[in-house]
């Protein structure tokens, strides 16, 4: 194998190693609803629908610390970003 390919092996039943400098980390999207420690709502997603659970929200004398989800996944972030819920405000994207 040459020095540069993306994998390496160890034999037939050895393990595959992917090179650290070809792997990415994929990006993060955080959601959050203000004013609620729980929810658990309904995206639509076409003739489905997908059920996201914001939680670790918190009230306090301090201040308000949001109920979040957090997810990896690009179309997900879609359903949630193209969804009633989000369009009216009361999910907001945090990061």
């Amino acid at each position: 194998m040459a020095k540069n390919d993306l994998f390496t092996s160890r034999g037939m039943s050895g393990a595959v190693r992917k090179d650290p400098a070809a792997v990415k980390e994929r990006p993060r999207t955080v959601f959050g609803v203000y004013g609620l420690t729980e929810w658990e709502t309904l995206v639509p997603a076409g003739r489905a629908k997908l059920r996201v659970r914001f939680t670790g929200g918190s009230l306090s004398g301090y201040g308000v610390v949001p109920a979040t989800f957090t997810t990896y996944n690009m179309h997900i972030k879609l359903l949630i970003e193209n969804s009633p819920q989000f369009k009216s405000g009361r999910i907001k994207r945090l990061a």
